[in-house]
């Protein structure tokens, strides 16, 4: 099945509702979300990302990263 969405060729209106039909209802919800506020829960105990953790966490998608970090530099 062609992924028209993938096609840098094809106008945006189309490659949008074609990405939107393809998604679950989960994953359009996941869309609204915030790592930031959901960070625990694909974070260890130091702090440090967590792919076992995140497996579970993110299945749906990432919406939205307000922060990466709690620090700069």
């Amino acid at each position: 099945m062609t992924q028209t969405y993938r096609d840098a060729n094809a106008p945006i209106e189309i490659r949008v509702s074609d990405l939107i039909g393809r998604m679950t209802l989960e994953e359009k919800a996941a869309q609204l979300c915030c790592l930031w506020e959901r960070k625990p829960e694909f974070l260890d105990d130091t702090g440090e990302f967590a792919p076992d953790k995140a497996v579970n966490a993110l299945q749906h998608g990432i919406g939205q990263i307000s922060r990466i970090s709690d620090y700069r530099g």
